[in-house]
């Protein structure tokens, strides 16, 4: 049954989306760290943290992608596109 639902409706984002959100809000979280640093003129942990920033807008941004090519095209979603 939740195959035939998912190809009528097209599978959920919603779980794919939560992926995401939480990938931006490690990213988030890390700009205190990096604020400190530039407060302190703590060069070496400011790329520290900056790479750590990088690689999870990286990700994120594979989430994104990944997630925008899986969205089916149908107008029956379980949820709005925008």
């Amino acid at each position: 049954m939740p195959n035939l639902v998912a190809n009528i409706f097209g599978s959920s984002p919603v779980q794919p989306l939560e992926k995401h959100m939480d990938v931006v809000f490690r990213c988030a979280k890390k700009l205190r760290p990096f604020t400190k640093a530039v407060i302190e003129s703590d060069y070496e942990r400011m790329a520290e943290v900056r790479a750590q920033i990088e690689a999870l807008e990286n990700e994120a941004d594979d989430l994104k992608r990944e997630i925008r090519m899986r969205m089916p095209k149908s107008l029956c979603m379980p949820v709005p596109r925008e």
